[in-house]
């Protein structure tokens, strides 16, 4: 049959069904309460779902849920899209070819998660092929509560603002995206127990702070670090040359607020613009090229550089007698 709104049609569809949707501008909130339910747009569209004020965009409360083909923006200070289903950790829920934008205030783009009431959210959940894009500053994908995930795959997407925290997951795949982070973090992980995070491409804008964060010693930094692109990566080192501390950052200066005395922070190359203040600590700052005198240096041995440029004033500013070894 034919209707005027989505949820018309979901509300006659029986499980394993489909819903799909024709081009055009469907302003209201969905709720996904069939079991199985394939919810697509028409052959070439790519209708779009405005949520009211105060409402999600699509609300999935059931397990094995597929959407495709949509753009959906969300209401301020509302999720955009939640998914928390079923009574057991069961069940999967599928994004494919969509572009999701959160509204602002406190609002997440793409939640999956327990709700506290006995609500586990899926077992598994694909992110494929969309855009995901939080205007809010909490998340672009937000992974946590109820019981471990078996599986989250995140692959071909992009996600943008305050990209995602991903928790509570037993294998977590997140391949082949771009990731942009213009606030606080890209990635915040914790409690995963086997992840492949790897030939993403991470850029950071308005001088956000950080690319990944590790709340516990679930993750390792260094695979992240040579399996990825990053627009500029900075990291604590100990005498060694590993990696300490729990996070890749984004640029010099959080790096070095958080390293501690005669601490090294590594510089990768890319090009940072931000002025960096030095107080108190004695610190070495490494670039990609340490160690290789200048007489030396040639195409055969020489690493792109790291640069650090302030137009409106000094690039590094040293004050309370700290001591600070530059190579």
């Amino acid at each position: 049959g034919e209707y005027d709104t989505i949820q018309a049609a979901i509300n006659d569809a029986t499980s394993d069904g489909t819903v799909v949707v024709e081009p055009g501008t469907y302003q209201e909130s969905v709720t996904a309460d069939v079991e199985g339910l394939t919810l697509k747009s028409a052959e070439g569209a790519q209708p779009t779902i405005v949520a009211p004020n105060n409402n999600k965009a699509l609300d999935v409360s059931v397990n094995n849920v597929a959407v495709s083909g949509f753009e959906i923006l969300g209401a301020d200070d509302t999720t955009a899209v939640e998914v928390t289903t079923g009574n057991v950790n069961t069940g999967t829920f599928a994004l494919s070819n969509s572009t999701v934008e959160s509204g602002e205030g406190v609002a997440n783009t793409v939640l999956i998660a327990g709700d506290g009431n006995g609500f586990q959210g899926p077992a598994e959940a694909a992110i494929e092929n969309s855009v995901l894009v939080d205007n809010s500053g909490t998340a672009a994908l937000n992974v946590f509560g109820g019981d471990t995930r078996n599986n989250i795959t995140v692959t071909g997407s992009e996600l943008r603002g305050d990209p995602g925290g991903l928790r509570g997951i037993n294998d977590l795949t997140f391949i082949n995206n771009e990731v942009t982070v213009s606030t606080e973090f890209a990635l915040d992980l914790e409690a995963v127990s086997e992840s492949t995070i790897s030939d993403n491409e991470f850029e950071s804008t308005d001088n956000a702070p950080k690319f990944v964060q590790v709340d516990d010693d679930s993750v390792e930094l260094a695979p992240i670090l040579d399996s990825n692109t990053f627009d500029g990566a900075v990291t604590l080192r100990d005498d060694a040359g590993n990696i300490t501390g729990d996070r890749i950052f984004a640029a010099i200066q959080p790096a070095v607020d958080a390293t501690s005395e005669d601490g090294t922070v590594s510089v990768g190359a890319g090009t940072y613009n931000e002025s960096v203040d030095i107080s108190g600590n004695n610190i070495s700052i490494v670039g990609p090229n340490t160690g290789v005198p200048g007489d030396e240096r040639n195409v055969d041995n020489f690493a792109s550089e790291a640069v650090l440029t302030n137009p409106d004033g000094r690039a590094i500013e040293v004050s309370n007698n700290a001591s600070v070894t530059l190579d």
